[in-house]
């Protein structure tokens, strides 16, 4: 049986390591260590001083070995605006909306 046809209300793409100014953010203060657990589940594409196989590995924008620094740093920078330690910051082609002015914060 075929899928019905779909369109979302909206499209927010995630900002990763791109210098961008977000459209909104979201706190994510208790979850930030389990972030890095996550990012962690693909340790082969990462710098990891105890794992010896990857030391010959090419050199990317991520297996340095500042880049879970740089991943806390990035949170850290979004969540200061909105008074919360860490945050994920979003761009969005259109104007996001909210129906009551005090749920921003």
């Amino acid at each position: 049986m075929p899928q019905q046809h779909w369109r979302p209300k909206a499209v927010y793409h995630y900002i990763q390591d791109k210098d961008l100014v977000p459209s909104f953010v979201v706190d994510i203060t208790p979850f930030i260590e389990r972030k890095l657990e996550l990012i962690l589940a693909f340790r082969s594409q990462f710098f990891l001083p105890e794992v010896t196989e990857y030391q010959n590995e090419p050199a990317t924008p991520i297996s340095g070995h500042d880049f879970f620094e740089f991943v806390k740093a990035k949170c850290r920078a979004f969540g200061r605006p909105i008074g919360v330690e860490f945050a994920e910051g979003f761009i969005t082609a259109r104007t996001p909306g909210v129906s009551n002015f005090f749920d921003l914060l």
